[in-house]
């Protein structure tokens, strides 16, 4: 017998919150800029996530072509504050 949605009472109560959500929630701006299929809010959707992109990556760029990330100490020192947060300090 094939798996069903009203076989699985905890499957059934997600959808139900799910759908309830979307009902209250389907005509108010921030739920449409998030979730609407329109055109447009796809484009911007799209837009936002290149234009949020494009800055931290041309900071990582400028900041590998300045030798920022050159240098690594792979030893841990009581300087470094690992020693005092770490659950393996013991003294």
């Amino acid at each position: 017998m094939a798996w069903s949605w009203h076989q699985d009472p905890i499957a059934e109560s997600s959808l139900q919150q799910l759908w309830s959500l979307y009902l209250v929630h389907k005509d108010q701006g921030w739920f449409k800029d998030r979730y609407s299929n329109e055109r447009d809010f796809v484009n911007m959707r799209i837009e936002n996530t290149k234009r949020g992109k494009a800055d931290p990556v041309r900071k990582y760029i400028t900041a590998l072509n300045e030798g920022t990330w050159d240098e690594v100490n792979y030893e841990a020192s009581r300087e470094s504050g690992w020693f005092a947060t770490s659950r393996w300090h013991t003294g």
